[in-house]
């Protein structure tokens, strides 16, 4: 809700930064970690979840470029599809982050880095 409804939201949730008072209310109690989004980036990112689901690396490269994500010298979108493949299927499987395996991760950031 804070991310993509609001807008306004705490990177850092967690029960010593913010609290749910007896009404049912949020109470942030640290600010250091909140930032807020644009439209176009709440509708970007739900764009980009919803194609990532659908496993559509194209559109996630668009959806990375409308958002801004990428250089403005990049490469034609398609070249990213392998990358954002390797990476994102790994992703996907579940299993948290000792299902991934970070040297290939590394090389694959690499690859769409340079």
């Amino acid at each position: 809700m804070q991310l993509l409804e609001t807008g306004f939201f705490h990177a850092d949730p967690h029960p010593g930064n913010m609290l749910r008072t007896n009404d049912g209310k949020l109470c942030v109690l640290d600010f250091g970690l909140m930032s807020e989004l644009e439209d176009y980036q709440k509708f970007g990112m739900i764009g980009s979840i919803t194609h990532l689901v659908k496993k559509d690396y194209y559109k996630v490269a668009e959806d990375f470029d409308y958002l801004g994500f990428l250089p403005d010298d990049r490469p034609d979108l398609e070249e990213y599809v392998p990358t954002f493949k390797a990476i994102f299927d790994q992703a996907l499987k579940g299993g948290g982050a000792k299902g991934i395996n970070f040297n290939e991760l590394s090389a694959d950031l690499a690859n769409v880095t340079f």
